[in-house]
């Protein structure tokens, strides 16, 4: 799981520039949808948001050839408070888990820079709800979070966290920061706590986008949900201990 630089087809390149042009014009174009349809409502912004993940997707599979794998233990109840708990590999990470779960209202941490001058995603991430936090600020990060998760839990939405703090830029698994979700396990206590494993979008950005690999394979494992233990620091050390086995055995396989 090293970045090294290796060769590739001049073929590899070519369709890198394709999809390149292509990204930045999804993200251009559904910035100013998502602007006029957040005018009329919400769900048609969210509507509009759903669309350009599975463009973005779309793109990654026609012109990078990625392939996704979903691996689900069990349906995810509707009408119910989660609390996604996930590694994090790399910005398809968002993009995702937003498409997979968006029965569920999904809405992300995030830091408060995501907020400014990104297309579409700074404008989703101040108006979908997302908790955007100061890295630099700890208490303005677990204040962020106790009012996000108070939100998320009384509209029984989906609140997605990475407890790395961020990217495994070489896909290993980085150790979980335990405040942040010991403060959303207490102010969302009828949350199900649901382990996500994503691995393999680290890969696409090994080469900073020159060129994206083609045909890397994403496999997304969603575990089975789980009420919030009595003991939560031993549940939360068991979540992070699962979802680094399900990273060693997908490398082993």
């Amino acid at each position: 799981m090293n970045a090294k630089k290796t060769a590739h087809p001049l073929w590899n390149y070519l369709t890198t520039i394709v999809y390149v042009v292509m990204f930045v014009a999804i993200l251009v174009s559904f910035d100013i949808m998502m602007r006029l349809g957040r005018l009329f409502s919400y769900r048609l912004f969210r509507w509009i948001e759903y669309q350009m993940n599975r463009a973005i997707h779309g793109n990654l599979r026609l012109f990078a050839g990625a392939k996704f794998f979903i691996h689900q233990d069990t349906t995810l109840p509707t009408n119910v408070p989660l609390l996604i708990i996930s590694n994090h590999q790399s910005m398809y990470d968002v993009s995702l888990l937003d498409e997979l779960l968006y029965a569920h209202e999904p809405r992300f941490i995030s830091k408060k820079e995501l907020g400014k001058f990104v297309p579409a995603v700074s404008f989703i991430s101040r108006h979908n709800k997302t908790i955007l936090i100061d890295r630099s600020d700890r208490a303005q990060s677990l204040r962020a979070m106790q009012s996000g998760a108070q939100v998320a839990s009384a509209e029984r939405a989906a609140l997605c966290i990475f407890p790395e703090g961020t990217r495994a830029k070489d896909g290993a698994i980085k150790p979980f920061k335990q405040a942040g979700l010991l403060t959303l396990c207490k102010h969302m206590p009828d949350a199900l706590l649901v382990p996500v494993t994503i691995d393999g979008t680290w890969e696409l950005l090994r080469y900073n986008f020159w060129p994206v690999p083609f045909g890397v394979k994403i496999h997304i494992t969603i575990g089975a949900p789980q009420k919030i233990a009595e003991d939560i620091p031993a549940q939360l050390q068991e979540i992070e201990q699962q979802i680094a086995a399900h990273l060693i055995s997908r490398t082993d396989s």
